[in-house]
């Protein structure tokens, strides 16, 4: 656990001034004293000491997540760095409807917080938040897996179409790939920044019995799941 003094932010010899700020505001929630030799998981704990919320990830500025059990000199920490919280208090709930639209519901007062169209009528069958919730993923019968900003429905990546439509879709917890799933019995993994295919997951004796075509699955994909531990 953290020494008090640490929590409320007194230095001690050889500390390092770390500041903490909310990933989505960008308002600063505090200012944490640490040594280089304390575990990452030093920091969430000075973030829970005066933000009350049931999970926090904390990342770099440049977005790379710090895992917890690592130690401020391994993630490359530097006196007066910045890091990003992303506090988890499990309040909004996103939903997608095959109207086209996603919604991001607030569960404490029952209010929709914001509202993206992202697929025509009666086409979108999937979408997923990124972990710090700036990018929405979605899935349609158009068969193009796309990412949306998720606060102003603009299109920021494009991925190239399945041959059919893109059943379930998910993105890695540092938010550089996107994996999707379709009819077309097959899941791909795409590289978010160039929009490319890094993978098509094959399974060698599905593409026997099918002829050659590579598949996934014998049947339609119907979820896909990256582990919260992917790079």
């Amino acid at each position: 656990m953290l020494s008090p003094n640490r929590t409320r932010g007194t230095p001690s010899q050889g500390s390092l001034a770390i500041t903490i700020q909310n990933a989505m505001s960008g308002r600063a929630i505090t200012t944490c004293y640490v040594l280089p030799t304390d575990l990452i998981v030093h920091l969430k704990q000075c973030v829970k000491a005066v933000q009350d919320v049931p999970e926090i990830t904390l990342m770099t500025q440049s977005c790379e997540f710090l895992n917890p059990v690592q130690t401020v000199q391994d993630v490359g920490l530097k006196n007066g760095d910045v890091v990003l919280a992303v506090l988890m208090a499990h309040r909004l709930v996103a939903t997608a409807s095959s109207d086209g639209r996603v919604k991001t519901w607030d569960t404490e007062n029952n209010s929709v917080e914001r509202e993206v169209t992202t697929a025509p009528p009666r086409s979108l069958l999937a979408a997923c938040f990124s972990a710090d919730g700036h990018s929405l993923v979605i899935g349609s019968a158009v068969g193009t897996p796309t990412i949306f900003d998720a606060k102003t429905g603009e299109v920021k990546v494009k991925f190239e179409q399945h041959a059919g439509s893109v059943s379930c879709v998910d993105i890695s917890s540092q938010g550089r790939t996107v994996v999707s799933g379709g009819y077309d019995f097959l899941a791909k993994v795409w590289d978010v920044e160039t929009g490319g295919c890094l993978k098509t997951l094959a399974d060698p004796e599905l593409a026997q019995e099918g002829g050659g075509q590579p598949r996934t699955h014998k049947l339609h994909l119907l979820a896909v799941k990256f582990s919260p531990y992917d790079s």
